[in-house]
Formats: structure tokens, sequence, C-alpha cells
């Protein structure tokens, strides 16, 4: 939701900024304490934006370095390995906090996609 149109929808509605994050009107004694909790909903939605960003980031570097490792014949499974965790990681807290399935399903896929590669770069490299 754009967090701009939360002053005017709430003069429209004739209810304060908290009750519309909250999803219900409030009485004054737990106003304070339904506004600490919308103002940490909101910081932990920010921070799944920015780290989706991070996830679009990292994986544009990986493909990069898989491709000049590819060219330069060295072994890739590392930086898949380092790939897995990252994503495997992003989705999980996703999950924490959204309790959306498919994050913990992708979440799943990619730690097991972690544990196939592991398996397979140490049965190439010892």
């Amino acid at each position: 939701m754009d967090m701009s149109l939360l002053k005017p929808l709430s003069e429209i509605l004739e209810v304060t900024i908290n009750e519309i994050l909250a999803g219900e009107e409030m009485s004054d004694e737990i106003f304070k304490s339904k506004a600490d909790q919308n103002i940490i909903h909101i910081t932990e939605l920010y921070d799944l934006k920015s780290a989706k960003s991070g996830v679009v980031a990292f994986t544009g570097i990986s493909l990069f370095l898989l491709i000049y490792c590819g060219k330069k014949e060295i072994n890739t499974l590392p930086i898949v390995i380092i790939w897995w965790v990252y994503n495997l990681s992003y989705f999980f807290h996703q999950y924490r906090f959204t309790k959306d399935k498919k994050n913990l399903i992708f979440s799943v896929l990619y730690g097991i996609g972690l544990l196939v590669t592991s398996v397979l770069f140490f049965v190439t490299t010892f």
C-alpha cells in the first residue's frame, strides 16, 4: 500500500491512521499499544522491501560470477551454495513475517538445493 494515501484516507473515513493500520476502531487505552505495533509492522515491511532489492542485486552479481567462473573453468559450486543460502534466508525471513505458505515452500526448495549442491561440492572436491 502506498503510505502517502493513509492521511487522506483517514480524513475521508474519519478515523485515525493507526485505526486503519490496525483494522479496527480503538479506545484511548489500547491506542498507544496498537500505535507501537503499527510502527514495528511498517518498519518490518520496509525491511522486506529493501531485502527484495538485495535479492535482485545479489542474483545479478551471482550470475555474473557464474559466467566468469565458467569461462575460466573455475568450480562454480561455492557461488551457487552462497546463492542458495542467501535466498533461503530471505524467503524464510519473509515467511516468518508474513506467514505466507509460498515463502515457506521457497525456503524448503532453496534448502533442498543447498543440500544437494553442498553434497555435490564435497563429493567433487574431496
